[in-house]
């Protein structure tokens, strides 16, 4: 009988230093999310980054749209967002610096400069690396949540927190460590969304 005990406590143990020893932190999780993406250099190397799409509705009612990412100097990015529908097309866009708009839909066709946080959702937008990757460099704090059934996947959970106070939720796939998907939780015009 002292036998099995011995047995059974040194399983135990040897499960505990398995579990101890195959724990995740941020760091791992986002050191292989970005080996995932191929790694710094190639992810670096990335300097433009362009979605194309259309949505089509029943009655031939389409929505077609483009996105332009593009890296600039000093880390910055820019983002230009073109929505085209019945023949009118939305323009948003940031620059580095600011972010602007021609809403065609609201009677106008000139441009008008976004409010503060608008213009920080399309920086957030613009950026190739998304927020996980770049969080180091944006002063961002990033927590592992643990795992989180994500439609049948055991997923990580990372938060990453900005110093603005918006918060982004990833969920990484455990067997490609790539998103399988990103809440984001920011506050605009002083209400959350």
């Amino acid at each position: 009988m002292n036998r099995r005990f011995v047995v059974a406590a040194a399983s135990l143990a040897a499960l505990s230093f398995n579990s101890a020893v195959f724990a995740e932190s941020a760091e791992e999780l986002i050191a292989k999310n970005l080996s995932a993406r191929g790694g710094p250099e190639k992810l670096a190397a990335i300097h433009t980054l362009v979605f194309k799409g259309e949505l089509r509705f029943p009655g031939d009612f389409k929505l077609a749209f483009t996105e332009l990412r593009q890296r600039m100097s000093a880390g910055t990015c820019a983002v230009r967002i073109e929505a085209t529908i019945q023949g009118l097309t939305l323009v948003q866009a940031y620059d580095g610096k600011g972010g602007w708009r021609i809403n065609p839909f609201e009677g106008r066709k000139d441009a008008d400069k976004m409010g503060a946080d608008d213009a920080r959702a399309l920086a957030d937008e613009a950026s190739i690396d998304g927020a996980l990757l770049s969080a180091q460099a944006m002063g961002s704090k990033v927590d592992y949540l643990g795992r989180e059934d994500v439609d049948g996947t055991d997923s990580y959970e990372l938060r990453v927190s900005q110093p603005d106070g918006d918060v982004f939720t990833y969920y990484l796939d455990p067997d490609t460590f790539l998103e399988i998907k990103i809440l984001e939780r920011r506050t605009i015009r002083g209400s959350e969304q």
